[in-house]
């Protein structure tokens, strides 16, 4: 797994980009599979994932900042964020990818058998 602190922005972005269509892509499948777009406690498995969506976008904020008040490595550090999504603990990115199966566990959930 990628050390964020040493990405540049660029690269941040482009991770950014990769984990906002992941997000897109369970509320689609969600949707799909039951006509509707997931409530707030149904998106609950994804957490880890929005947390670090939010770590990203944080760390991209901040490079642009330091970017107009100083020149640096071109690398970065994070910290926390207001992004949307649910909760605000922080986790690290490895541990974001836990429950990239969250939307398996809800189709097991809401199964009928």
């Amino acid at each position: 797994h990628p050390d964020l602190s040493k990405m540049s922005k660029h690269e941040l972005a482009g991770e950014k980009r990769r984990v906002k269509q992941e997000l897109k892509r369970y509320d689609a499948e969600f949707k799909k599979q039951f006509m509707r777009f997931p409530t707030h406690m149904e998106k609950e498995p994804m957490r880890p994932l929005y947390v670090y969506y939010r770590r990203l976008k944080t760390m991209i904020s901040q490079a642009e900042q330091n970017k107009s008040g100083r020149r640096g490595s071109g690398t970065v550090a994070g910290g926390g964020s207001d992004d949307e999504g649910p909760g605000s603990g922080r986790l690290n990115p490895r541990e974001s990818y836990g429950n990239a199966d969250g939307l398996e566990g809800l189709r097991r959930a809401n199964s009928v058998e």
